[in-house]
């Protein structure tokens, strides 16, 4: 099975099902995002042994943050290139991805695992 990656798309051929079949993962979007929590009081109405009094001690002040969020959306057909007929799409979405690289063998696993599942490839014997 061998792998190309070209304008950012992954051509991934091989052996699925059948002889003729290709694989195909591209990117269908990627954002990246400002994410803002807010900061928030967190306190106990009964925080002491005598009901409300001294509640005020009882509360935690938690900061807001901010921080960017990178989204990926990538699309994985399968078709059978003799026939040209879709056998088979998913689509997968990943936030933050660290490395090209792991990303795309995360999801290879992840498809094979899905395609095993519904009964569209066989278990590699070992």
């Amino acid at each position: 099975m061998g792998a190309v990656v070209h304008d950012d798309v992954v051509y991934v051929s091989g052996q699925v099902s059948r002889v003729g079949d290709a694989i195909i993962a591209g990117p269908v979007s990627a954002d990246t995002r400002q994410v803002y929590t807010p900061s928030m009081w967190v306190s106990s109405n009964y925080s002491s042994l005598w009901g409300y009094y001294g509640y005020g001690w009882g509360a935690v002040y938690v900061p807001g943050s901010s921080e960017k969020v990178t989204r990926v959306v990538v699309e994985t057909t399968i078709y059978n290139v003799p026939t040209n007929q879709l056998l088979w799409a998913g689509v997968a979405e990943t936030a933050n991805p660290r490395d090209l690289r792991d990303f795309v063998a995360e999801l290879a696993k992840a498809s094979v695992k899905v395609l095993q599942e519904q009964g569209l490839a066989k278990a590699q014997l070992r």
